[in-house]
Parts: C-alpha cells; sequence; structure tokens
C-alpha cells in the first residue's frame, strides 16, 4: 500500500479493512486506495519502526516502487507523500523504470531527492542494459543494490520469485562495484550495499567477497 505494488485485501490489517470501500473489498487484490487509508497505513508501519528508532538499529527505509510506477505529476506528489507521513526516517528511494534513470527525467528526479534528503538507490539489475544503473549521491546516505544479472530468468513468466536472483556475482565484476563505491564514500557519510541476489547462500557469499575487494580499496 506503500508504494503502489497490488496488495491482498486478506492481508491487510484489520483496523484498515475496515475503512475500505465495498467495491475494493471484494476484490482479490488492489493497488489503490483512498489516500486516509494509506496515510494510516504510513502511520501503523511509524509505529511498528518506533523500537528500532529508539534503540539506533534502523539505518534507513527502502522505497522500491514497481516499473509502472514513471516520471509524472502523482509520481512526485506520492514521494512527496512518503517524506510527509516519515518526517523523521532517511528514505531510500529505487526505481524499477529506466526513464527515471536517463535525461531529462533523470536530473529532474535527482534533484527532487537531493531537496527532499532522499537517497537515490543505485541498482546492478538484469532489465538494465550494461546492468549498472548511474551512480549517483543524494543524501548523507548512500544505497546500493544488487540483484543480480540472470537476464534470462528476469523475464520469464511462471517460475520461482528466486529464480529471478539466481546469479553468483564473479570477483571482477565485485571489483567494479567497490570502486565505485570508494568514489561514492567522497559524497556520502554512509553507504549501505544490499546483495539482493538472494538464492541459497549467494548473496552471503558475493557479500564476503565485497567486504574484502572493499579492503583492498
Amino acid at each position: 500500500m506503500l508504494t503502489g505494488h497490488p496488495a491482498l485485501i486478506r492481508s491487510i490489517p484489520k483496523v484498515l479493512r475496515g475503512e475500505l470501500p465495498k467495491e475494493i473489498l471484494q476484490k482479490t487484490q488492489a493497488s489503490e486506495f483512498p489516500k486516509e487509508v494509506v496515510e494510516a497505513a504510513f502511520d501503523m508501519f511509524q509505529a511498528a519502526l518506533r523500537p528500532l528508532k529508539q534503540a539506533g538499529k534502523l539505518g534507513c527505509l527502502l522505497f522500491q516502487f514497481p516499473p509502472w510506477f514513471v516520471p509524472s505529476v502523482k509520481a512526485y506528489a506520492w514521494l512527496e507523500l512518503v517524506r510527509e507521513k516519515l518526517p523523521d526516517h532517511h528514505i531510500s528511494v529505487e526505481f524499477r523504470n529506466w526513464r527515471w534513470m536517463t535525461s531529462p527525467d533523470k536530473e529532474r528526479s535527482l534533484k527532487f531527492l537531493k531537496a527532499h534528503a532522499m537517497s537515490y538507490v543505485v541498482i546492478d539489475a538484469p532489465w538494465i542494459k550494461g546492468w549498472q544503473g548511474p551512480m549517483a549521491v543524494t543524501a548523507a546516505i548512500a544505497y546500493i543494490r544488487l540483484h543480480g544479472r540472470n537476464r534470462e530468468n528476469w523475464f520469464k513468466k511462471g517460475i520461482a520469485t528466486v529464480e529471478r536472483y539466481r546469479y553468483l556475482y564473479k570477483d571482477e565484476e565485485l571489483t567494479t562495484w567497490a570502486h565505485r563505491v570508494k568514489m561514492a564514500s567522497q559524497e556520502a557519510e554512509q553507504i549501505f550495499a544490499i546483495f539482493n541476489n538472494c538464492y541459497q547462500n549467494y548473496g552471503i557469499k558475493n557479500a564476503r567477497t565485497f567486504g574484502k575487494l572493499l579492503q583492498e580499496e
């Protein structure tokens, strides 16, 4: 409900379901909800995170938007809502549509994120030509997310989700990323590098290698 992905109606908290109109309750899932319900969902989300925040164990919040979330007045209004409802949290924004990463939308989106102290999530993913998205630091915290490079499975239908992330990075590929992280560290105070190639132990193996490469850098 917080990013525009389809949400299963039965999985929505009971207190929120009670506020939904009948036409939505009759569906199995939906992606658009009344604004007041969405805002209430943000409030519940923030309340659930409070113990982590108070304990100093919350780095930042990742908002991964779907491919159909494209640059538009509506999209920017949604990003403003995220910032408005979570004013005390660091927000990292991952786009899954190429338009956000190419001119002229790229310049506008990066400027917007910087103005709202939100991190642009730099990604390595199968749907990107050349694999690596543009490097940009828009806040004190930088966020890098590596999804693997299994292009065949990424677009294949009827397979388990985990199969899309079945990719073990080669050392030379990680070396390139280690250098990119080093460059980003000249601007960012803190950097999170997340391995989302979560097939078996692939992400863990790559993260360990990546740590060693960063030390070398």
